[in-house]
């Protein structure tokens, strides 16, 4: 019977972007906490002129921290700023709001170590207050309808549309409860958590926009794919993040929109169904308002 090949310890770096307020610290010392052996480093980037001495002290017993900051603001720049820094063999990034409870990174690490190069792992976010999958299907007479406008937009019809991205730059996750794999590819990942080999980082600072990165991560995933990487869930691990369910502004779907477009032109996709897409959105939410 053959043996699981033994973990390697400290091999990964954790790369967190944050605004250094006080929930990294209970980030970090989670992390530790939890698979502390198997972190080579966590390395915590701040926007510019963020004041890090404060922070530094809090986290000065964790010598596997390092805080550094950033010359320009911005989620994906901080990010590409500390996944450059990297040195262990896998690299995570990280949202500060992320709690990754124990197993989860090395089962991260050995499927990553299964599957070799050119892979990239994400397990399950959950909501921290509810304790369930943040995005589940739905169900209903509204799902066929929403079945048939995505179809409209690009999409795959019905539920064979979890995990796509489509040319048009709409993207579905999966819901693990109709799902028996423990492993499943999907054409992108939730930019909260994911885990690849160093030398599969993408590095540039992809996100060529002001203000928050919307959608960031589905350049991300796209500029994986085009590298070559394979995009796989891990539905047997999970972690907890903060869940806050806002309605989306005439404003942010604009700046959504303008982000999808721009990704649209990187696929040569399809911009009829993203404008589809948005005109359909942009009505719903002066409704709704």
């Amino acid at each position: 019977m053959a043996t699981k090949p033994p973990l390697e310890k400290q091999s990964t770096s954790i790369v967190i972007a944050s605004l250094g307020d006080d929930r990294i610290l209970k980030t970090v010392d989670m992390l530790l906490k939890s698979a502390g052996e198997f972190i080579y480093e966590i390395i915590i980037v701040l926007p510019p002129k963020t004041p890090i001495k404060s922070l530094q002290s809090s986290l000065k017993s964790s010598k596997q921290v390092r805080i550094v900051s950033s010359e320009k603001k911005g989620q994906v720049s901080q990010r590409s700023l500390g996944l450059s820094m990297a040195n262990g063999k896998f690299v995570m990034q990280l949202d500060d709001d992320v709690w990754v409870g124990k197993d989860v990174i090395p089962n991260l690490i050995n499927i990553l170590a299964k599957k070799g190069d050119k892979s990239v792992v994400a397990p399950i976010c959950v909501d921290m207050k509810k304790k369930q999958q943040i995005i589940h299907r739905q169900k209903g007479p509204l799902e066929v309808i929403r079945s048939i406008f995505y179809f409209l937009c690009g999409a795959k019809f019905g539920y064979r549309r979890e995990g796509q991205l489509t040319a048009s730059a709409l993207a579905f996750w999966i819901d693990i409860n109709y799902t028996e794999s423990d492993l499943v590819e999907v054409d992108w990942l939730p930019g909260a958590i994911a885990l690849c080999h160093r030398r599969d980082l993408i590095l540039n600072d992809y996100f060529p926009f002001e203000g928050r990165a919307f959608s960031e991560d589905l350049i991300h995933s796209y500029l994986w794919r085009r590298n070559g990487a394979s995009l796989y869930v891990a539905t047997q691990n999970f972690v907890l993040m903060e869940h806050h369910l806002t309605k989306r502004s005439i404003a942010q779907l604009h700046q959504e929109f303008k982000v999808k477009l721009y990704l649209v032109n990187l696929m040569n996709g399809s911009k009829i169904g993203l404008c589809l897409w948005y005109c359909v959105s942009a009505l719903a939410t002066l409704i709704r308002s």
